[in-house]
């Protein structure tokens, strides 16, 4: 039973990326038009697809003669991704909002094309000052990959369940400063990135304290205040390591664990996870060190060793985590979005009482 339900999550986990997108659109011949399906006449076909990372390119054909190549760029191709999961459909138009030209619907149409996407129209809960409003008729894209059509035809499915649609969740973060600037760059050299990467570090501290945890933020990025506080000084943070086991008697896993963005110790001083927020080129030295820092250990001191990543570098990060040398880590990988939904849900709600397993929910087995 236990097995079964290991598998099932792992199924569940399985995440919908950017590049998938972009890569069955470029499956569907260019220059070739289909039948949009609003049955104006309308046709739409694919101009151009840039590998791996977009954008994409597709041309409107109206009835009357007249075209407009439309430019999906990587920012939707990713918001759509992040959003779209195994049999919930979703409303491009929607999600994407004020759309002139009309990328929602174009954009669902060439999906529809594609084997694993279908088009369909369920009914809708709207809810409107207290009151709910039955809507129907609207078009949506639904993800399918273990029923298949055949590719290049459009498919629509029948859909007979009524969804209700609830707000996304926002992720707000508190007034951040980075005062030591020059010492963190040293490491970051990119802005943006050194701020998302802190951005992603003080939510995986805000989750660690609202489940309960004791949160070790690495010591070289003293210089971030949040709300004018240093985070050192922050409720739950642990501020050295040196006297905390496993560390105190082990100078060289100590010296390893000091370079950890975060790690997350339970009441009872076990290690709940030790979590490195690393982009693409930093995740191969990440993955070793953890590894290294594994074999310095006893077995089960750190129940897992985690890299926080962006969702379009989940490919390289299992790829990197499951080469023959580093498999033994049996790393997880906690995406940036993941990481943002639980991060809202805490700030929303103030989760108590949770167990590791809830938190497994959103951490992926590699």
């Amino acid at each position: 039973m236990g097995a079964r339900a290991e598998e099932d999550n792992s199924k569940y986990m399985q995440k919908l990326t950017g590049f998938n997108l972009i890569s069955v659109v470029n499956r569907i011949p260019k220059g070739t038009s289909y039948p949009l399906p609003d049955e104006t006449g309308d046709r739409i076909e694919v101009v151009r697809v840039e590998l791996p990372e977009g954008p994409i390119v597709l041309r409107k054909l109206s009835s009357s003669g007249a075209s407009v190549d439309v430019l999906i760029d990587k920012q939707i191709i990713w918001r759509v991704a992040n959003n779209l999961f195994e049999a919930q459909p979703l409303s491009l138009v929607r999600l994407l909002g004020i759309d002139p030209l009309g990328k929602a619907r174009l954009l669902e149409a060439i999906l529809a094309y594609t084997s694993e996407f279908y088009i369909c129209f369920p009914g809708r809960m709207e809810h409107i000052a207290g009151n709910t409003v039955d809507k129907r008729g609207e078009q949506y894209i639904i993800w399918l990959p273990g029923e298949p059509h055949e590719h290049a035809k459009l498919s629509i499915r029948d859909y007979s369940a009524d969804i209700s649609e609830l707000p996304v969740f926002v992720a707000v973060y508190e007034a951040l400063e980075i005062k030591g600037a020059p010492k963190l760059l040293a490491d970051k050299p990119n802005v943006e990135i050194l701020r998302r990467h802190i951005q992603i570090q003080t939510a995986l501290y805000h989750i660690g304290v609202q489940l309960g945890y004791r949160v070790y933020f690495r010591r070289k990025d003293d210089g971030i205040y949040l709300n004018n506080v240093p985070i050192t000084e922050a409720n739950g943070i642990i501020s050295r390591l040196d006297d905390v086991p496993p560390f105190a008697d082990n100078p060289a896993a100590l010296k390893l664990a000091e370079e950890i963005d975060i790690i997350w110790f339970a009441e009872d001083g076990s290690i709940v996870a030790a979590i490195s927020v690393e982009f693409y080129k930093s995740i191969s030295v990440s993955v070793m060190r953890m590894l290294e820092l594994k074999n310095l250990l006893q077995k089960g001191d750190v129940k897992r060793f985690v890299i926080a990543a962006p969702d379009e570098d989940r490919a390289h990060t299992i790829s990197v985590s499951t080469k023959a040398f580093n498999s033994s880590l049996m790393a997880r990988y906690f995406s940036f979005s993941c990481i943002e939904e639980l991060f809202s849900l805490c700030r929303r709600r103030g989760l108590k009482g949770v167990s590791e397993e809830f938190l497994d929910c959103f951490i992926e087995k590699i």
